[in-house]
């Protein structure tokens, strides 16, 4: 078979030669077989982030045990639930939020690589079908809105529940902002070392009534659209 020469940048082909020998595997395997992965992810539509955004998130939901389920199942059996049920729901969330949240702050101690360069391991992990950094706020914070969350208030109370959490556990971060709005989440990040520290603003609506993702008992202002 003829072989091509390609040139690549050095830190790329240190990087590979470095794994061809970990792997035990030469050079010329080894390029051939990342390549021929990656050429078959991009006539699929897919790129290179992507797949490693996939990897990313496959193995934090195989270490934290989590299992993907349908949005439309997941609104349905919250839905279902009674009050005091929602309740326990809630208390769980919160503590799935925490363990979620100290696990990234590992993985990047830098909060502004995980928002900005890996959004889509994020929305993996989350009952979202996007993540998007809107703007970047005053102090070095992030304004990041989920798409796609779905219709439902009691699930957007849940997965509140989880996010604030997940970001109070992270450590670099604070939450001043929280909004809601028919299938999309809205937060505003910033580290938590800014100085003069604004309690966080939860503010929501939908169709009928307004969203707190602590529950119904504290009131919120209305999302104006």
């Amino acid at each position: 078979m003829a072989r091509t020469n390609l040139a690549v940048d050095r830190d790329v082909a240190e990087r590979l030669s470095e794994e061809a020998r970990a792997q035990g595997k030469t050079l010329y395997a080894l390029t051939n077989e990342i390549l021929r992965a990656c050429i078959d992810i991009y006539r699929d539509g897919g790129n290179a982030r992507q797949a490693a955004a996939l990897w990313r998130a496959s193995n934090i939901m195989r270490d934290l045990d989590l299992v993907p389920v349908p949005l439309g199942i997941l609104e349905w059996l919250i839905d279902s639930l009674g009050e005091s049920s929602m309740n326990g729901l809630l208390e769980a969330m919160e503590k799935q939020g925490s363990i979620l949240g100290k696990y990234l702050s590992i993985l990047y101690p830098q909060f502004t690589s995980l928002f900005e360069e890996n959004p889509e391991v994020l929305a993996r992990l989350l009952p979202a079908k996007k993540v998007e950094i809107v703007s970047n706020e005053p102090g070095g914070g992030l304004r990041v809105r989920l798409v796609g969350i779905g219709n439902s208030e009691r699930a957007a109370r849940a997965l509140g529940r989880l996010l604030e959490e997940a970001v109070r556990s992270y450590g670099a971060l604070k939450l001043v902002e929280f909004k809601y709005a028919v299938g999309v989440l809205e937060l505003v990040l910033a580290p938590i070392d800014e100085g003069n520290a604004q309690p966080s603003r939860r503010t929501g609506a939908n169709r009928s009534a307004s969203f707190d993702p602590h529950g119904p008992q504290r009131r919120a202002e209305r999302l104006r659209p």
